[in-house]
C-alpha cells in the first residue's frame, strides 16, 4: 500500500479549512475605532461591513430609552433591539446623518441585544441608553 505524502495531507487540509471557513459570515472593518461601555457605545470607522451586538439585562416593565447620532459617508447602517424570545422590536436602516431617540416599552424579561449592522458603510456612531 502507497503512503499518501504529508504535504499532500496538508495541502488538502488547508484547502478543506479554507472552504469551511468561507461559508461563514464575513466582516470587514478598516479604520475601525471603537469604545464600548455600560450603557454607551460608539464607533467610527473609514469601511464597515458586518453585525456587532451588545447585550443589556432588563425587566418587564422597563423602558428602554436608546438615544442614537449616525454620520453615513456611505454604505447603509442598521441599527436593531430584540429580545431573544420576542424578535426584533425595533430598527432602522440610515443612509444618512441622523440623531434622534427612541422609547421602548420592554415586555419580558431577560437579555435583550442592541445590534449595529453596517454594509460597506463609512462614518460613526455614537448609541447610549438607560433602563428606566
Amino acid at each position: 500500500m502507497k503512503q499518501i505524502p504529508k504535504a499532500v495531507l496538508t495541502l488538502v487540509l488547508l484547502v478543506v479549512i479554507g472552504l469551511l471557513t468561507g461559508c461563514g459570515k464575513s466582516s470587514l472593518e478598516i479604520g475601525m475605532v471603537e469604545t464600548n461601555l455600560p450603557g454607551r457605545w460608539e464607533a467610527s470607522y473609514t469601511t464597515f461591513t458586518g453585525t456587532k451586538t451588545d447585550k443589556i439585562r432588563a425587566d418587564a416593565g422597563q423602558a428602554l430609552i436608546l438615544e442614537y447620532e449616525v454620520n453615513v459617508d456611505k454604505g447603509d447602517l442598521s441599527i436593531e433591539v430584540n429580545h431573544q424570545d420576542a424578535g426584533a422590536l425595533w430598527d432602522v436602516v440610515l443612509q444618512e446623518d441622523v440623531e434622534d431617540t427612541v422609547v421602548l416599552a420592554l415586555e419580558q424579561d431577560g437579555p435583550y441585544a442592541i445590534t449595529i449592522e453596517g454594509d460597506n458603510t463609512g462614518g460613526s456612531f455614537d448609541l447610549s441608553w438607560e433602563l428606566e
